[in-house]
């Protein structure tokens, strides 16, 4: 199955003007996506302009769903911080349709911004990713994993003269949208809401194993060697070749992505700790790697200045760089034996993508854009 297909059509579930549980006027149409539709709407008694996600109907048929979802909706409601969009009510439609409301960020996703301009200057994509991991400890603190980091569901809103304020969408979505396609025969487009977005996916989610927060900082330092080089660490075709990557394949050292151009060895040695197979060889927490980027920054800075010493052209980051930054030593450029594509127990639901041709991979939640 070609991994960049495009999600399938869907239905729609909202008309114009139409008012959404007597109090949430639709005003406009902004995205579609795996999991439903996003329009902008307002609140008609305070006037307050919101984000509405309306779910479409395939999940509140299903047996415990809207339970699960009024589960989810209160703990994405928990969250409040700058860089989080906001959720702030939620409920059913007589029809059956769950509806979340949402903070309307007002920008355009990272994801436009990078088809855009291909790679962003190293203190810029610095700057967002420290913003993103910002959001991400303050989830992780209150017990919530994202699931579905990718440059579609980080939007770049300007507040206060920054450009890139970054607002972190579908907190804790991805999760319940899981749970209801492992209670059901899954299609090909169940399976893609399920998991997620196979570019950013981290080993054990891929494979189905327990996930934690560490799963989160995988794929925000997915997005952040493609912010820093313009392209992924993993290419391929077809969806189960990249998630078979992510399991086994080291991740290729920046300069083979992106020929000469300088970016100090501090900050490619974090960005590739943050991609450690083993999510234990990854950092600790979101604090952890924004310290580290930090720290790698400065390094940047400092080779830019002439405060150090240039690198060697054809010298890797070494050892000693990776160390000094990460407390890790560098990954083997082999694959390890246990992680080998011999050994890997695929879930059943990847051998039916190698197998089913002629459907389109859903790209999940992510598709839903809050922007106008």
């Amino acid at each position: 199955m070609p991994a960049d297909s495009p999600p399938p059509k869907r239905e729609v579930t909202a008309t114009l003007g139409q008012l959404v549980d007597g109090r949430y006027k639709i005003t406009a149409f902004i995205g579609d996506g795996g999991m439903g539709s996003v329009y902008r709407a307002e609140h008609v008694t305070i006037r307050k302009q919101v984000a509405i996600k309306l779910l479409h109907r395939q999940y509140a048929k299903q047996s415990g769903f809207a339970e699960r979802f009024e589960r989810e909706a209160l703990a994405a409601g928990r969250i409040k911080h700058p860089n989080c969009v906001e959720v702030s009510d939620f409920g059913k439609l007589e029809d059956g349709t769950l509806y979340l409301v949402m903070e309307l960020a007002l920008g355009r996703t990272l994801g436009e911004l990078l088809k855009a301009h291909g790679r962003l200057p190293v203190p810029r994509a610095v700057h967002i990713a420290r913003h993103t991991l910002r959001a991400l400890a303050y989830a992780h603190e209150v017990g919530i994993i994202h699931r579905d980091i990718k440059p579609d569901n980080i939007v770049l809103v300007d507040h206060e003269g920054d450009r890139d304020f970054v607002k972190l969408l579908d907190f804790g979505i991805a999760k319940l949208v899981g749970e209801a396609a492992n209670e059901v025969e899954a299609d090909l487009t169940q399976v893609g809401t399920t998991m997620g977005t196979p570019k950013y996916m981290p080993p054990e989610q891929a494979f189905g194993k327990p996930v934690d927060g560490r799963a989160d900082l995988y794929s925000l330092s997915v997005v952040l060697y493609l912010m820093l080089t313009g392209r992924p660490p993993f290419e391929a075709p077809e969806v189960i070749d990249i998630l078979m990557m992510h399991a086994s394949k080291p991740p290729p050292p920046f300069k083979d992505k992106a020929p000469g151009q300088f970016i100090a060895p501090e900050l490619e040695a974090a960005v590739l700790k943050g991609l450690a197979k083993k999510r234990e060889d990854r950092f600790a927490s979101a604090s952890d790697y924004i310290e580290a980027l930090e720290d790698a920054l400065d390094a940047h800075h400092a080779y830019r200045r002439g405060d150090r010493p240039m690198p060697e052209d054809d010298e890797d980051p070494d050892t000693a760089s990776l160390e000094l930054v990460t407390g890790a030593q560098r990954p083997s450029k082999v694959p390890h034996p246990s992680m080998s594509l011999m050994s890997i127990q695929a879930p059943d639901w990847l051998h039916r993508i190698h197998h089913i041709s002629g459907k389109h991979w859903a790209m999940g939640i992510g598709g839903l854009l809050l922007l106008v």
